[in-house]
């Protein structure tokens, strides 16, 4: 049984909810939404691969690191498939106040550095996966609604992906603790971003 995009949404466990402005806005300016979105893969990719050679002690981790960056390298393409299509350059990176936010709250001991590093990955793909449900959800019938209906369906594992290796490497109390506490800092972060056509 195929899980619906309202499943997928109800399934994560974000503390505030993004308002439909945010949908309106991304609407009225898809072009400028799908770069950022080609962006936001391609810095998804390189997160996950910094995982991967910061912290070489843990194979675990780096081998679901290494799983997901593949396919956040595919989903990179995909994007700039659909970029190229429109005929709309890649250009290049904007800031992204909402993870360079999160990564304040990132502490400094090395165990504990690891911990929020995979917190921060956790917040932003539940983050993205919420509001990919709400992009396909809003557009019309046709093959941009499919695409976005399966890459939010593709993005909705990624959530739980990250908390597995978290809990790889940590006591699943130690992880489930932190959670809490970077749930309550994602969403007074992400209440706090003014609505853009982008992803965050």
């Amino acid at each position: 049984m195929t899980i619906s995009l309202h499943e997928i949404q109800y399934s994560l466990p974000l503390r505030s909810a993004t308002g439909p402005e945010w949908t309106a806005m991304v609407l009225g300016d898809f072009n400028h939404f799908l770069a950022d979105h080609a962006s936001c893969e391609r810095k998804a990719h390189a997160a996950a691969m910094m995982l991967v050679n910061r912290f070489p002690e843990y194979p675990a981790l780096q081998d679901i690191m290494i799983g997901l960056a593949r396919e956040e390298l595919e989903h990179f393409q995909q994007v700039v498939s659909l970029l190229r299509e429109r005929n709309i350059p890649l250009g290049a990176d904007e800031v992204d106040s909402y993870v360079k936010r999160l990564l304040t709250h990132v502490r400094h001991p090395r165990e504990e550095h690891i911990l929020d590093r995979l917190m921060v990955v956790a917040m932003v793909e539940a983050r993205s996966c919420e509001r990919f449900c709400m992009i396909a959800d809003a557009l019309p019938a046709g093959p941009l609604k499919t695409f976005y209906t399966e890459f939010a369906r593709a993005e909705g594992t990624h959530f739980p992906l990250v908390l597995r290796a978290a809990k790889k490497l940590f006591l699943e109390d130690t992880v489930n603790e932190r959670l809490e506490e970077w749930l309550a800092i994602e969403s007074d972060v992400a209440q706090e971003i003014p609505y853009r056509a982008t992803v965050h």
